[in-house]
């Protein structure tokens, strides 16, 4: 078997597990099928890249080699899709937008050091995370730092994306949840860090918008980081203020979504984190 390829079915497996992930054909896949059979390439790609087999959850089927070959191949989608000029029509730009949104996930929660980050979210609302629980957290994104902030960097992106174009699509608020939430999270981290004198406040600001996936900038900010991260409309990221703005217009724009009921759930859980900075210790809240 071709190194990349994915596994022909065997009885009883879906029909997309003869999607070839490598080469050539999977652009040639990609060219000839229309934006449900993309998204369902897309979500292909997302559950190799990320480990989850639907059939065989307790026995993923995939090889690292298929792994690699499904993030190239996300990342190569991703400077496809990037390009929304003219000559697209409305409902080519709006499928654009989706396909977009569903890579950066893929990329966010491949890169991302906390797997299960609404649990977490959930655990800070109710008051259930503990010193020791926030100790191996932080140890884990100290870990792999820039593989992290590459995380942070395609939830930002899709942050922005979902903000600046109506991605009407029944996946958007839990792909939108969980980038609020990788971006909360890494500022949270990063506020204990700088109390904790584990932070260099000197770096330079970066500043992450929908031109920033691959700018010298950022490319410095992974290999680094900062002590600022400007989103559009936000001063810095990571600040209790910056945070909170964040978090304020996640919630807009969750409850722009309302085609979709569980929209409004997402919604009133980012509020309640929200309402959960209001009752940080003196010593957390300042900026």
């Amino acid at each position: 078997m071709v190194a990349g390829m994915l596994p022909m079915p065997r009885p009883g497996r879906p029909l997309e597990k003869r999607i070839v992930i490598n080469g050539r054909t999977w652009r040639y896949a990609w060219s000839k099928t229309g934006t449900l059979g993309k998204q369902t390439i897309l979500q292909y790609l997302a559950n190799v890249v990320n480990g989850k087999d639907h059939v065989s959850p307790a026995s993923p089927s995939f090889s690292p080699e298929q792994n690699r070959a499904a993030l190239e191949a996300l990342e190569t989608l991703l400077e496809e899709t990037g390009d929304q000029g003219y000559g697209h029509s409305w409902s080519d730009l709006k499928a654009s937008a989706i396909h977009r949104v569903m890579i950066l996930s893929a990329l966010t929660l491949y890169h991302t050091p906390t797997s299960h980050i609404v649990p977490l979210a959930i655990k800070v609302i109710y008051g259930k995370m503990n010193d020791d629980s926030w100790t191996l957290t932080i140890d884990r994104w100290r870990s792999s730092s820039c593989q992290g902030r590459t995380g942070v960097l395609y939830a930002s992106n899709l942050f922005e994306t979902v903000r600046s174009a109506r991605c009407i699509h029944f996946m958007t608020p839990v792909l939108l949840l969980k980038a609020v939430l990788v971006m909360w999270l890494y500022s949270i981290i990063h506020d204990r860090l700088r109390h904790g004198r584990g932070y260099q406040l000197e770096i330079p600001s970066v500043v992450l918008d929908l031109k920033s996936l691959d700018t010298p900038a950022t490319k410095q900010w992974i290999a680094n980081g900062s002590s600022c991260i400007k989103l559009p409309g936000i001063s810095n990221l990571l600040s209790r203020q910056g945070r909170c703005k964040m978090l304020e217009e996640s919630v807009v724009v969750m409850r722009s979504l309302r085609a979709w009921g569980i929209s409004s759930m997402y919604a009133q859980l980012l509020e309640r984190l929200r309402l959960v900075e209001d009752m940080q210790p003196a010593e957390l809240a300042t900026i």
